[in-house]
């Protein structure tokens, strides 16, 4: 296992560099002794005193082979020693914060280093709505750059000195709310598979080689949540009527020809479907929070399934792709807003519209993703009766106002007709 830095492909525009850099902690070697996150130290330490001398020698004891997991410049490579400390606090307050997360709601049993008022004002001005909406908003921000992750099995070592049977649960409760997936077994089953505690196992039939397959650090875990190749990649070859031939019309044209937008139940990004219908089409989408925090989960996201020899393939990619073509200015954004798609806590719609068309430039979809969708969609254009129906409705009926035009005017007609047929047959 290697733990990469971001590949430089990814940091090209100015506006994306914060986005892969800790605001408020660093977690490993690669952005500690950063004058900035200097403030968050001594609460490591704190933490570190529940776990013991037990845990920091296990640490210890494993902290040479994690060394060489780090891509770490060997002329700015750390003291052994130092590395140790540093693993050790870094896990500590790792295992520490996750647990005081589970337990916001209830005052009463946040852990002392996390309740200490300094610690608080430590971390003041976090605004990350739909994760903390708190000053604890940056630390959860941090924990999930690429930059900034520790090996799985470090946090399990440190848990396991404690014997601590809940940490499961914590992180299940963590990992779902970051990621906005209400899927409580997939959790579950993304915890216990890193954890090796159970036999959860991926469906057989996966487009990407996923067996066996751990997450190998939070990152990971919250890539697995949001993406599960089954329902992202079609099997056989990719379809006629794929990302390179079909050219996507946005939300508003779309509905315009007859296809709705709904939100489906479960967040998983892969779980997209068209289902069609007589005259119409029905697009479901997985409902998405837009806050502060979506710029730079995905853009890592995206980070992460741009590492060497990795095997999670390019679903969120593809997912932001498909985003792109279908949303290109704000009133896009308001429609999928209205069908519940979408959750505004970023600002105004053509922030949102011009947050994906920024996190899709120069991305490339995986040839396979969402076939069934886009072949769906394709032919439902390509059907002249469905789009002349969805066009009248859109024109003669799209306002009351309209539509009592549109009555009155079929009754004059009839109205006329009968009077001219009345006056044929007296005469």
């Amino acid at each position: 296992m290697v733990l990469h830095k971001v590949s430089p492909l990814l940091p090209e525009s100015e506006s994306n560099r914060p986005s892969f850099v800790p605001k408020v902690v660093s977690i490993g070697p690669y952005h500690h002794g950063d004058p900035r996150l200097a403030a968050m130290e001594p609460y490591k330490i704190q933490a570190s005193k529940e776990y013991g001398v037990a845990a920091c020698k296990m640490v210890r004891g494993m902290a040479e082979s994690v060394r060489k997991m780090y891509e770490i410049d060997p002329d700015n490579e750390m003291d052994p020693n130092k590395f140790a400390d540093m693993l050790f606090h870094d896990a500590c307050f790792v295992v520490h914060f996750i647990s005081y997360y589970r337990n916001l709601p209830d005052p009463s049993r946040k852990p002392a280093a996390m309740d200490r008022p300094d610690y608080q004002s430590s971390t003041q001005g976090s605004t990350t709505t739909g994760q903390a909406a708190s000053s604890e908003g940056f630390v959860v921000r941090d924990l999930f750059l690429l930059e900034n992750q520790l090996p799985y099995t470090v946090l399990k070592t440190v848990v396991s000195v404690k014997n601590s049977l809940s940490f499961d649960e914590d992180l299940q409760k963590f990992i779902g709310n970051v990621s906005h997936n209400n899927d409580k077994e997939r959790a579950k089953d993304v915890v216990t598979r890193a954890a090796g505690t159970d036999n959860a196992k991926y469906p057989d039939e996966y487009r990407i080689d996923m067996s066996g397959v751990h997450a190998e650090h939070l990152l990971d875990m919250l890539h697995q949540m949001l993406i599960n190749p089954e329902t992202c990649y079609g099997g056989g070859t990719p379809a006629e009527d794929g990302w390179d031939t079909l050219k996507f019309r946005s939300v508003m044209e779309l509905t315009e020809a007859g296809i709705k937008f709904k939100p489906n139940k479960i967040g998983n990004l892969t779980d997209v479907k068209y289902k069609g219908g007589c005259l119409r089409g029905t697009v479901s989408l997985p409902r998405m929070i837009i806050d502060d925090s979506t710029k730079s989960n995905f853009l890592n996201l995206m980070a992460l399934e741009m590492c060497p020899k990795g095997k999670r393939g390019y679903g969120v990619t593809s997912y932001i792709c498909l985003l792109d073509n279908l949303i290109d200015h704000a009133d896009d954004v308001r429609e999928l807003r209205k069908r519940n798609v979408l959750v505004n806590f970023l600002g105004s719609d053509e922030q949102v519209a011009d947050l994906f068309n920024e996190l899709a430039t120069d991305r490339t979809p995986h040839p396979n993703a969402y076939r069934d969708t886009i072949t769906g969609i394709h032919n439902h254009l390509k059907n002249p009766y469905k789009v002349t129906f969805a066009t009248t409705i859109n024109t003669h009926f799209n306002t009351p106002w309209s539509i009592v035009a549109t009555v009155a005017a079929t009754a004059g007609l009839a109205l006329s007709a009968v009077q001219a047929g009345y006056a044929v047959k007296q005469g």
